[in-house]
């Protein structure tokens, strides 16, 4: 569909422009003379078209300063490949929205918090819930996939590390709790899934994370979804939630169930080759600085 500005209507020609014409050919049908003294304008822009212009201003913005903010606490090529990661992750959930004929805002970036898009209305349905949030890791995935060799042909460590976080993070994601995206991908395989996933994410947060003040905002707002969905399950509340039919949801579950575990096992099989790679450089970089050391006068290497 073409943008808003294309869409052009025919209006009258003034008299005067309308003298300067030429003269109509004979057989002319009576709509082709009447379109003849027409001229083709502009329309004005429309409510939805500002809110368009300014929902692609926020994420221009937020994303200037998001790339800031990160390049402040690391290198600017991390920042940017990071950012990359995260900016193709959402505008994997963007196009699926658009694809399913959701209206959809574009991303706004959060910094070091990720970024997040906003629907105009809610999913009509679990497989439309599932096909948006498994779009997103898909995404981002291959995106990360990319960086990664590039890392490799480039002999990147800054790129690597980018790849190591873009697998960490999908893999963090896709877990069945709170406003994760594997949540999202539960509501189509099994709600039951939501319990599990609430105890992996609370497990994760024990285990891994700090209580630096960004953690401290984070938590929170991956718990309290996370918690109200297992008590959902658990209270037997899910079951009053809503269930249209949908046609051939047997192969749309089937489907997202493939696509969810190819993702899995990409970011399993990613996260450990990256891992391994960024250890044999920096035991490299040791060697290689114990050298050069060695040899600068003054040293005497000991048998």
């Amino acid at each position: 569909m073409p943008p808003p500005y294309f869409k052009l209507k025919h209006v009258p020609l003034r008299s005067r422009e309308a003298e300067e014409q030429l003269p109509l050919p004979l057989f002319m049908e009576p709509q082709e003379a009447a379109l003849q003294n027409t001229r083709r304008v502009r329309p004005k822009p429309t409510s939805e078209d500002s809110s368009e212009s300014r929902g692609l201003a926020l994420s221009v913005l937020s994303l200037a300063g998001s790339l800031a903010i990160l390049a402040h606490n690391g290198s600017l090529g991390q920042a940017s490949a990071m950012l990359t990661v995260i900016g193709v992750h959402e505008l994997g959930h963007l196009f699926a929205a658009q694809w399913l004929g959701i209206p959809v805002n574009w991303p706004v970036f959060l910094g070091p918090f990720g970024a997040f898009i906003n629907l105009r209305r809610p999913f009509a349905n679990p497989v439309e819930e599932a096909w948006v949030g498994v779009a997103g890791p898909v995404a981002g995935v291959l995106a990360t996939v990319a960086i990664h060799y590039a890392a490799n042909r480039c002999d990147s460590t800054v790129l690597m590390k980018a790849a190591l976080f873009g697998y960490l993070v999908h893999l963090f994601n896709l877990i069945p709790a709170g406003i994760l995206d594997g949540a999202r991908i539960a509501a189509l395989l099994g709600r039951w899934l939501w319990v599990p996933g609430c105890v992996a994410l609370l497990w994760y947060v024990y285990k891994f994370a700090d209580l630096g003040w960004k953690n401290c905002l984070l938590i929170p707002m991956l718990l309290l979804p996370a918690f109200y969905r297992a008590w959902q399950v658990l209270s037997g509340k899910d079951k009053t939630l809503p269930a249209p039919h949908v046609p051939y949801k047997a192969v749309h579950y089937c489907c997202v169930l493939f696509v969810s575990i190819a993702v899995l096992l990409t970011c399993a099989v990613g996260l450990w080759r990256a891992g391994e790679s960024l250890s044999e450089r920096e035991s490299a970089e040791v060697t290689r600085s114990h050298t050069q050391t060695s040899e600068e006068p003054g040293h005497i290497l000991l048998p």
